[in-house]
């Protein structure tokens, strides 16, 4: 409902009503709802109706701090990894699929966020930590979806973002240690200044 546009910044919502549309019951909403919660992006109002809350500059920017410390140590132990590793079979086929994506980017640019999921999903695991699930949800869910509230200058985001993807493949999948790191630094440098830019739209 938030990818779609149908859950706003302020928007309320029931236990109910989302019970309803999943099928599941309302006990097993409010668990998850409760669950979620945790992240910021949600708070709890009288009689079973939660809202959505509008993550604000200081949230984004403790976000983009921590995922800079779990990302980059991340990427240090995937560049450890031997040649025959299958991660890097992975790699080559996000690379492709980023390179089609890219090709049409007018008509597909909106397949990126999967890519972008993909993609950061494989470095994270790489770190073997059992807390970067959690970060990930996280990130994947305020990255992906929450600021996509604000459609301005979305093809021109992704086409950069997807350009910078296929910079940081080239360089993990020749082994270039030194460059893939640098590619990392530089994306989530761009990352942070679209959250940034992400948070004030939503707030003017």
């Amino acid at each position: 409902m938030i990818n779609t546009g149908q859950l706003l910044p302020g928007d309320r919502f029931s236990e109910l009503s989302l019970a309803k549309n999943s099928g599941c019951t309302t006990i097993t909403v409010r668990e998850f709802l409760i669950k979620f919660s945790n992240n910021g992006l949600i708070e709890k109002i009288p009689r079973g109706r939660w809202k959505m809350v509008k993550f604000d500059e200081e949230f984004a920017r403790e976000l983009v701090s921590f995922r800079e410390m779990v990302e980059m140590r991340a990427i240090t132990e995937l560049l450890k990894f031997p040649k025959e590793h299958a991660v890097w079979q992975e790699l080559q086929t996000l690379l492709i699929k980023h390179q089609e994506v890219s090709d049409d980017m007018e008509n597909r640019y909106l397949e990126f966020p999967d890519l972008d999921r993909a993609l950061h999903y494989i470095i994270l695991q790489s770190a073997k930590n059992r807390f970067t699930q959690q970060f990930f949800d996280i990130v994947s869910f305020v990255c992906h979806y929450h600021y996509q509230w604000d459609k301005t200058g979305e093809l021109e985001r992704f086409t950069i973002a997807i350009n910078e993807h296929i910079d940081l493949l080239n360089n993990l999948i020749t082994h270039n240690n030194a460059g893939a790191i640098m590619s990392l630094e530089r994306h989530l440098q761009t990352a942070e200044i679209t959250l940034l830019r992400c948070v004030h739209g939503l707030e003017s």
